[in-house]
C-alpha cells in the first residue's frame, strides 16, 4: 500500500491540483469534519467504486484517500477496491484524518471529534430506566426454566445411547 505523509499532501495546496483528496468515510463524518477541498466518496457504499471514477474522470492523476486513522479500515478497504478495479494511481494518507488535524492542518465542518473510547466499563442497573424490572425479568425466566418438566436421568441416557 502506498502511503504519504500529511506534509506531502499539504504542499498540493499550494501548487496546482495534480492530486484528487477523497474521504472514505461516511457522509455524516464527512459533513462534520473533512480535510479542505476534499471529496467524499463512502468506501461502505456499494456504488463506491462508481462515485470516485465519476468524480475523477482523468485516470492519470493520484487519488490520495483518507479514513478516520490508522485503527480503522475504511482507508484500507478502499485501497484494496480501487486496486482491484483497476485504479493504480492510489494512495493513503498517513494515519487519516486524526494525524492532519494534529499537525494544525486546515479541516473543514463543524469541528467533530470523534473519540475512541477504552478501558473498563461498568454498566449499573440501579440507574437505568429499567430499575426493578431486569431483577423481574431474571427471576421470572429462572423459575420458568426451573418448573419445567424435564426427562428423567435415565430417560436422558437411553436417549443419548440411541443418537449413537
Amino acid at each position: 500500500m502506498n502511503l504519504v505523509d500529511p506534509s506531502t499532501i499539504r504542499e498540493h495546496y499550494s501548487k496546482k491540483p495534480s492530486r484528487v483528496v477523497l474521504d472514505v468515510l461516511p457522509d455524516e463524518i464527512f459533513e462534520k469534519r473533512h480535510i479542505k477541498d476534499a471529496v467524499n466518496a463512502c468506501v461502505y457504499e456499494i456504488d463506491f467504486i462508481e462515485k470516485v471514477t465519476t468524480q475523477e474522470k482523468d485516470q492519470s492523476r493520484e487519488i490520495v484517500f483518507y479514513g478516520q486513522n490508522d485503527q480503522f479500515e475504511a482507508a484500507l478497504l478502499a485501497f484494496e477496491k480501487l486496486q482491484s478495479n483497476g485504479l493504480t494511481h492510489v494512495t493513503v494518507l498517513r494515519s487519516g484524518i486524526e494525524n492532519w488535524e494534529s499537525l494544525g492542518y486546515p479541516i473543514r465542518g463543524d469541528g467533530f471529534q470523534a473519540d475512541l473510547l477504552s478501558g473498563v466499563f461498568k454498566a449499573s442497573i440501579e440507574k437505568t430506566p429499567y430499575a426493578g424490572q431486569a431483577e423481574t425479568c431474571l427471576i421470572s425466566t429462572m423459575a420458568s426454566f426451573f418448573s419445567r418438566k424435564r426427562p428423567s436421568s435415565s430417560k436422558m441416557t437411553n436417549s443419548l445411547e440411541e443418537r449413537q
